[in-house]
């Protein structure tokens, strides 16, 4: 296995390998500390199983005994991992069935997708919503990814609450939806307006929709 003859397969084990080199060299430490770090390893899964089949195919034409073996083995693996997922499994037939709509589905199990059709459904197409949070891929109206990391909001340089008035301004903000059940992407939100409750005073930020933890507010200026 560690030093096949094919060709292909030692290219494979070097693209796998690879893969996993950059993996523990450049996933960006905050990844590892908000569990996001797993998605990096995608590029690698390819390669990796059909490194294990090879291996497989090799090991079985060895030895009958230890084709039997590493059937049952596989056979025993596959089946712990159904049984293991058999409850989050279960939670998804009645939409995959049709017993339950896309929308009743979405509603319980993603907390702010009744605030973001509450956004689609009742905002003008000239708003734009500030998602503090990083799940945008449910709104039909304009709104720009909030937390930090994406660079349109630097939220540690703002000092009094008008420096943040005018941020939003500049950007265009109607509304902001604060997705707060992701704690550990908008921390510095969370930090900024913990530290000074008059960032979001009444007067500029109107709570006018709240699902699940998920408020939206309109801004005024």
């Amino acid at each position: 296995f560690l030093c096949p003859k094919d060709l292909s397969v030692k290219t494979i084990l070097v693209y796998g390998l690879s893969c996993l080199f950059f993996y523990f060299l450049f996933v960006p430490e905050r990844h590892w500390q908000e569990g996001l770090a797993s998605r990096y390893l995608i590029p690698f899964l390819p390669p990796f199983a059909i490194l294990c089949a090879y291996t497989y195919e090799k090991l079985i034409s060895q030895d009958r005994l230890l084709r039997n073996i590493l059937n049952i083995f596989i056979g025993f693996t596959i089946s712990s991992v159904l049984l293991l997922h058999i409850g989050k499994t279960a939670v998804r037939l009645p939409v995959v069935f049709g017993f339950e709509t896309r929308d009743e589905y979405l509603r319980k199990m993603v907390n702010i997708y009744s605030t973001v059709e509450y956004v689609n459904n009742n905002l003008e197409d000239s708003s734009k919503v500030l998602l503090v949070g990083d799940r945008g891929y449910y709104f039909d109206k304009p709104f720009i990814i909030g937390p930090a990391y994406h660079g349109y909001i630097g939220y540690r340089s703002f000092r009094r609450p008008e420096d943040f008035l005018n941020r939003l301004k500049e950007l265009g903000i109607t509304h902001m939806l604060i997705d707060r059940p992701r704690e550990f992407v908008i921390s510095e939100f969370l930090d900024l307006i913990g530290s000074n409750e008059d960032f979001l005073t009444p007067k500029n930020f109107i709570l006018i929709y709240k699902g699940n933890s998920t408020p939206l507010y309109e801004v005024h200026y």
